[in-house]
């Protein structure tokens, strides 16, 4: 690794998955995966959630599972299997690497063998990288591709630097979903390495179903100088003040000023990120209105379902609303009024359906021309 990194650089030698790598992930930046996230490009992890899990709102797991044991077994099968790939196929259509990885199988005792057959080598990183241009960043590589070796490059022409290799897993069906099987999360990781090691190529070995795909990147300035600016920003106006406002919490907290503590969640909330326009995200807001005012949320499908207690707004406007219906004590106008305060509310958090338990519910659905209607069912 000596030979690899720079003056500028730092290897931060703390073992994977411990208390330290997750406080150190958590506190020190942003690492390649959560790039995505940052700039909106990651369907599955929304900037809020990013936001709150930096500023230590969401606890970390760090009990192993199986993902993460199924993630290592793969990372390492799949570094393995792009040793031997050199991007051909035989006479037959079957990618080269095949009989390569197959003769190391039949002979796993034969070094001499798997150094014959072995077109690339990789190393492993043991350790977080930080650059010191760049502080808010940092990276957890998979692999490091050292230099002199051949790259995808227009001519296989050799690397003139150390580049990135990303090991990565998915099934066939989500890989038609993108555009040659990397998602554009995958991109940003991409860029935010090559950034950070100062190198203008990487590749992802990627296991698509019962395939090997290798994938390789060329910088785009343009690109990365759109990753520096917004995850710069990300970091510096919303996680930034966020953390102190948390420590300071944390602090009330511990001499039981819940009161106080309060307040400085509140402040703290300020400095939540806006909207990144995804469907994760407006879940996320939803269930945020839903547990703020007691309850819980579900989603099922395209459909989001509150769960609220009894003591809620809206269930004492579905009574009142239920007894206009019936027995007529106010005037069409006070029903009308109820009405419209209650469409506002749907319209305004997203929610197809307010759940009062054995008390009914509240629903705003669409009909079968398309037509929204407010149905109230709750029951005395």
């Amino acid at each position: 690794m000596s030979k690899i990194l720079k003056a500028h650089h730092k290897l931060h030698k703390i073992p994977a998955r411990t208390p330290e790598w997750h406080l150190f992930r958590r506190r020190s930046g942003l690492g390649g995966s959560d790039v995505g996230a940052a700039v909106g490009d990651n369907p599955y992890f929304s900037r809020w959630h990013l936001w709150e899990t930096k500023v230590g709102l969401r606890n970390d797991n760090l009990e192993p599972n199986e993902k993460i044991l199924h993630g290592l077994i793969d990372e390492n099968q799949t570094a393995k299997l792009w040793g031997y790939y050199d991007g051909y196929v035989n006479d037959s259509g079957v990618p080269t690497y095949v009989d390569r990885y197959m003769q190391i199988l039949e002979n796993p005792k034969d070094r001499e063998l798997r150094t014959l057959l072995r077109q690339r080598r990789s190393e492993r990183v043991n350790g977080v990288v930080t650059h010191s241009s760049y502080p808010w960043l940092f990276m957890n590589l998979d692999r490091i591709i050292p230099a002199g070796q051949f790259s995808f490059k227009p001519g296989r022409v050799p690397l003139e630097t150390h580049a990135p290799l990303e090991c990565k897993s998915m099934g066939e069906f989500v890989g038609r979903h993108y555009d040659e099987s990397i998602p554009p999360y995958y991109h940003s990781q991409g860029h935010s390495y090559m950034i950070l090691l100062d190198t203008d190529y990487v590749e992802f070995a990627v296991r698509l179903g019962l395939s090997l795909q290798v994938k390789p990147f060329l910088f785009d300035r343009d690109y990365a100088d759109r990753l520096l600016a917004e995850t710069y920003d990300f970091w510096h106006r919303y996680v930034v003040p966020a953390q102190a406002y948390m420590e300071r919490r944390e602090q009330l907290l511990a001499s039981q000023d819940y009161r106080g503590a309060e307040i400085i969640e509140g402040q703290m909330r300020e400095h939540e990120p806006p909207p990144d326009g995804t469907s994760l995200s407006l879940d996320y807001r939803k269930e945020r209105i839903a547990v703020e005012q007691g309850g819980t949320g579900d989603r099922k499908g395209d459909q989001f379902t509150a769960t609220l207690d009894n003591t809620h707004d809206m269930f004492s406007l579905g009574i009142e609303l239920l007894d206009i219906s019936s027995a007529k004590k106010v005037t069409e106008a006070k029903e009308t009024k109820i009405k419209d305060e209650m469409l506002a509310f749907f319209r305004n958090t997203g929610m197809n359906k307010l759940d009062f338990g054995a008390s009914g519910y509240i629903s705003y659905y669409p009909n079968k021309n398309g037509v929204f209607t407010l149905r109230n069912q709750i029951k005395v």
